[in-house]
């Protein structure tokens, strides 16, 4: 055999072991890609479900969209609902909770 016969072979089984390990990090993305997939469609029915909820919400249901409120309701106001645990959230609710515990104490 000569030289170059022998390069041009270790040159394709090289080449042959890169698409192994490409093909087997391929299967891995495949398998990473079908289970996000399965999540977003898991989210996408709880988001269905909950759009659902929130649409056979009626003014009789709800005392915040008829303007009973009370002063519990003041937590779901978009000031406190959903909001990051800060420090400065820490002390307005610290700031209500003893503004409750006073007027329901004394």
């Amino acid at each position: 055999m000569c030289v170059a016969a022998v390069q041009l072979l270790q040159t394709l089984n090289s080449t042959q072991e890169e698409l192994v390990g490409v093909r087997g990090k391929l299967e891995t993305s495949e398998g990473d890609l079908n289970q996000t997939k399965i999540e977003l469609e898991d989210s996408k029915t709880e988001l269905e479900e909950t759009k659902l909820e929130l649409k056979n919400v009626t003014e009789s249901k709800c005392a915040l969209m008829k303007g009973n409120l009370t002063k519990w309701d003041i937590f779901y106001s978009p000031e406190y609902y959903n909001k990051t645990f800060t420090r400065r959230l820490y002390q307005q609710l610290s700031e209500t909770w003893n503004s409750i515990r006073v007027d329901c104490l004394g």
